[in-house]
């Protein structure tokens, strides 16, 4: 009797302690994934990235499909100047492959450094923008900005490509080898409409630059 009960202790007490391993191991992994956030309740990937005027020397016109780049990071380089958002500091390709993955979501990674006239594959996923007042899907906005733009978001994930261009891109208007999303609706080679575009639906919806906003992104 007395060795029956020692025993369910035990098996308690076991129970107990791998429930708070995973939680810490939970919590470090959250921390190292900052300022990401991995919402795994609701099934989704959320950061913040603020809004600016993108400069091209295509022009500012959405029919100028000469800026592909929809949202980069800081370290993005010469890509800085084309896009209408920039994430917040600390939000790079890695950690937001990771975050996505963390989600059970799986990267494409079929598009080579090299490669032209390709179609980016992996898991389809949704982008929205919270503006704090609503969230919208990204295919409106851009649609919004440009009537007649396709959209076909997945999760391609290519970290060690872009970490040979260094071109900081998180989501890109086309299968560009270099990002983490990637708008499948166009090829490689393709001019992807994204920039100017964007900018014009956030327009719209009444974001302004400078404004800060909300990034998440879900399995579709």
């Amino acid at each position: 009797m007395y060795c029956r009960i020692i025993c369910i202790a035990t098996v308690c007490l076991l129970t107990m302690a791998e429930g708070i391993f995973m939680n810490v191991y939970s919590q470090q992994v959250e921390s190292t994934l900052a300022p990401l956030i991995v919402d795994e309740k609701a099934k989704e990937v959320r950061f913040s990235a603020t809004m600016k005027k993108p400069e091209h020397p295509a022009g500012y016109e959405p029919t100028k499909l000469a800026a592909p780049n929809a949202l980069v990071n800081e370290e993005s380089g010469t890509a800085l100047v084309a896009v209408a958002l920039v994430a917040e500091k600390g939000v790079t390709a890695e950690k937001l492959t990771k975050a996505l993955e963390k989600l059970g979501l799986k990267a494409g990674q079929n598009i080579a450094l090299d490669e032209l006239n390709k179609t980016a594959i992996g898991d389809p996923v949704n982008i929205y923008i919270d503006t704090g007042s609503k969230r919208i899907l990204f295919d409106d906005i851009l649609k919004e900005g440009f009537p007649s733009a396709k959209t076909n978001f997945v999760f391609l994930g290519n970290v060690q490509v872009q970490q040979r261009m260094r071109c900081g891109c998180l989501i890109c208007g086309r299968s560009g080898p270099g990002t983490v999303l990637a708008n499948a609706a166009y090829k490689t080679g393709e001019p992807g409409l994204i920039g100017p575009a964007l900018h014009a639906g956030l327009l719209k919806m009444g974001v302004k630059d400078k404004d800060k906003v909300t990034i998440i992104i879900s399995r579709r």
